[in-house]
């Protein structure tokens, strides 16, 4: 039980150590100064995210058939491998095969940690509150570190060079092999042997035909989810835009998602405090606000406003996908959470260029007052519907009996 019981804080520590992306925020000039032209570094993210989408199911399948463990064992070993190419990278293809192989290793860790974490807490028999809590911590974890690795960047960057930042990467990116080869397994019920093929049918009629709240939280959980990822991609921009200096994009990063953290941490004494309706709706109407403010104020108010996503990131993050595992059964848990992942990666590869295209065409104020119009139309069609299902729910979505 001991064994069991230390899995809790190990996902913590693994989830934490594969988002300490150290050279993210020098990523570009890095490989720039290796030869590489800007259409090369676009390709070279397309290429993780394709990676990523041919993975992204079959790996959850795989954690459900084969076990969580092993399954982030080899998104560890991937991991490593992966940035042992960037280690000794100088070509165009060894950094294409450093973004395959992390989109690889992302796709394994996708649903496996979770779907672990919770058979852990249904073996000690915890409490749903205890739930939500361990989901928001694990969170919580993923952005602390990406923020302690933003300003550990800038602090190797400013005592070596940009290869300092590279061999510190390298190390830390053997770190998810070692915690993961020390968790404990459990023994679950595995799908039936009914074939490949009809168990993802199982996962899609579960998610997708069974339940009309598990349709609305993965709708919600997919389509959402976009909203404040936009966002992500265009603050680096919007700082350039506002003449923030580069030197302080590190820190703006750190701080940003530190934000994600404390609102992951304490989304579900929020969910408690104001229900799940209303809940739904703040998160709902934040990044529409987040877009309006930023198109509206300039300078650090409009920096300011981009708090907005992070405060909706950490509650859609814990309220949902807790609401989401608490209706899958134990055996389809990592299928599901990869089924919807796939499909927030897939939205975004599709409509994610067209937002970089608004930019070049008509400026980043303009893109920000259009997604804020398209997501208050999405709102219309499916927040508001979501929050109307819940205000007829006895309870908050976690607890709420699947029907």
């Amino acid at each position: 039980m001991s064994a069991i019981r230390s899995n809790i804080p190990k996902l913590y520590l693994f989830s934490g150590s594969y988002m300490l992306l150290i050279l993210l925020p020098i990523f570009i000039p890095y490989v720039i100064d290796k030869g590489l032209s800007m259409e090369q570094v676009f390709q070279l993210q397309a290429a993780f995210a394709v990676s990523v989408l041919v993975f992204e199911v079959p790996s959850g399948y795989l954690a459900d058939i084969w076990g969580r463990r092993r399954c982030l064992i080899l998104g560890g070993l991937l991991n490593g491998l992966g940035y042992t190419f960037l280690f000794w990278g100088e070509s165009y293809w060894d950094f294409m095969a450093y973004e395959v192989l992390l989109g690889a290793a992302a796709s394994m860790y996708s649903g496996a940690d979770v779907a672990l974490l919770y058979d852990s807490l249904d073996s000690l028999g915890a409490s749903e509150s205890q739930k939500r809590r361990s989901v928001g911590n694990i969170l919580a974890s993923r952005s602390v570190a990406e923020a302690i690795a933003a300003v550990l960047s800038s602090i190797l960057l400013w005592l070596g060079t940009q290869f300092t930042v590279v061999a510190a990467q390298f190390a830390v990116g053997w770190a998810p092999l070692l915690i993961a080869l020390s968790l404990k397994e459990l023994e679950i019920e595995r799908p039936p042997h009914l074939g490949h093929f009809n168990n993802f049918k199982a996962v899609a009629r579960t998610i997708f035909l069974e339940s009309k709240m598990l349709r609305a939280i993965a709708l919600t959980m997919t389509v959402w989810g976009m909203s404040t990822f936009f966002a992500v991609w265009l603050f680096q921009k919007y700082w350039q835009e506002q003449g923030i200096p580069l030197v302080y994009f590190g820190w703006l990063w750190a701080f940003y998602n530190l934000s994600v953290a404390i609102s992951s941490k304490f989304a579900h004494l929020l969910e408690d405090r104001l229900g799940p309706a209303l809940l739904v709706l703040l998160m709902g109407g934040l990044p529409i606000a987040g877009y309006l403010s930023m198109a509206f104020f300039s300078g650090w108010l409009g920096v300011c406003a981009g708090l907005l996503f992070q405060l909706a990131r950490g509650i859609h993050q814990v309220t949902l996908k807790d609401a989401f595992n608490k209706r899958i059964a134990s055996h389809l848990r990592a299928t599901s959470n990869s089924v919807i992942s796939f499909g927030f990666r897939g939205a975004f590869f599709v409509t994610g260029p067209a937002v970089g295209w608004s930019v070049d065409v008509y400026g980043l104020q303009m893109t920000l007052y259009i997604l804020a119009g398209v997501f208050s139309l999405l709102a219309l069609v499916i927040i508001l519907p979501f929050a109307k299902l819940l205000w007829t729910a006895p309870s908050h979505p976690a607890q709420i009996d699947s029907k």
